[in-house]
């Protein structure tokens, strides 16, 4: 039985490795237009896809394992009107910011 979970493992390491190597990243700081003060909380979506985020208390915020594409970034947060960002080139290797 040991034998069987390594060989399998072995076989699918290279497999989630590849696949982490063809996908990006995006990263980013959500802050307030008028004041420049983050935004801790706030909901960030890239629209079309199941990929997101939250902000933390700095107002950072970081999504990975993208597919490489052009996407849009919608930013959400209560009180405020969502903001969305649009020709965000995700790249494998080449964590873009926003």
């Amino acid at each position: 039985m040991k034998y069987l979970l390594v060989s399998i493992l072995y076989l699918i390491t290279p497999i989630l490795l590849f696949a982490q190597e063809n996908t990006g990243s995006v990263y980013g700081i959500v802050v307030d237009k008028s004041t420049n003060e983050p935004l801790p909380g706030a909901n960030i979506i890239i629209v079309g896809t199941n990929y997101g985020a939250a902000t933390n208390l700095d107002g950072e915020f970081s999504i990975s394992g993208i597919p490489p594409d052009t996407y849009q970034l919608r930013a959400s947060v209560i009180g405020y009107n969502s903001t969305t960002k649009t020709d965000i080139s995700i790249m494998p290797g080449r964590p873009a910011n926003v």
